[in-house]
């Protein structure tokens, strides 16, 4: 079973752990933070927009 679930659950599709304490890591976590929450202030703007 566990194999099983090791299958599915593959590591190719879980987002990648990154380590904050290396700074290259942190540089990335910091990023995809800042882009997401861009892109979720601009989806925010675009419903306020239509509404």
């Amino acid at each position: 079973m566990v194999k099983l679930l090791k299958k599915i659950i593959h590591p190719a599709t879980q987002p990648e752990k990154l380590d904050p304490n290396k700074p290259d890591e942190r540089k990335r976590i910091i990023k995809r933070a800042v882009e997401r929450t861009v892109r979720e202030y601009g989806e925010a703007l675009k419903k306020l927009g239509s509404d």
